[in-house]
């Protein structure tokens, strides 16, 4: 079924829930205080076990995690997402593909990763062309930044893997600057520490595009230090 004909129950006005594989974390949800509790991606209002956890920022339509989800049954796969309209689309697949290892996030990156994920609880972290905001008045507003270089490394398991992915060239040169300041995440190829191709990642709506327009792509991989 297509996102407009699904049941669709949920706002951005509403408080923070979960609910038929998604979790709706607002940036305004109108609480001073918010009762609500994270209790772990393993617990029963989540995936209810303890498979191997991935997660990927800027998951956009979700054509790229939801492939990966089907390919691999026996992870769990959490995807980011700030748009509600991309969200619903993220769902759909879940509903259409029967994923059941698959979960959309509503939020903001840096507030959930902030707020809620927990100290090395993620095998693997994804980031999937992040808007490179290349005006410098919207520097403040790119995702990569030394506060939240810091909280990837925290919430990653010893030995789990970042992988960056973008067709933007300063940007992947600035990304690469904050994660080799990192006191954790090691480079996992030489300087100047990203490859153009990366066999068997997957495709996603963006890098259709990109490679289309004949644009390099850019991969970044780091892993935390065990």
């Amino acid at each position: 079924m297509k996102p407009k004909d699904l049941k669709w129950s949920f706002s951005e006005t509403l408080p923070i829930r979960v609910e038929d594989r998604i979790w709706s974390v607002p940036r305004w949800n109108g609480l001073e205080e918010d009762p609500f509790v994270f209790e772990g991606f393993g617990s029963d209002q989540y995936f209810g076990n303890e498979k191997p956890l991935y997660l990927e920022y800027c998951s956009g339509n979700g054509l790229w995690i939801a492939e990966k989800a089907k390919e691999q049954r026996g992870v769990n796969w959490v995807g980011v997402e700030l748009k509600w309209k991309r969200i619903k689309k993220i769902w759909s697949k879940i509903q259409n593909e029967a994923l059941d290892n698959l979960m959309a996030v509503h939020a903001e990156a840096k507030q959930l990763t902030q707020d809620y994920l927990f100290d090395s609880s993620i095998d693997k972290i994804f980031i999937n062309f992040p808007d490179p905001w290349p005006k410098k008045r919207h520097i403040k507003h790119r995702l990569f930044c030394a506060s939240f270089v810091e909280q990837l490394g925290r919430i990653l398991k010893p030995g789990g893997t970042l992988t960056l992915v973008t067709d933007d060239e300063p940007y992947a040169i600035e990304a690469v600057e904050a994660l080799l300041k990192s006191n954790v995440l090691k480079p996992l190829s030489t300087a100047p520490h990203y490859i153009h191709e990366l066999d068997g990642y997957g495709s996603s709506t963006f890098e259709e595009l990109w490679r289309q327009l004949g644009r390099k792509i850019y991969y970044i991989s780091f892993q935390k230090s065990s």
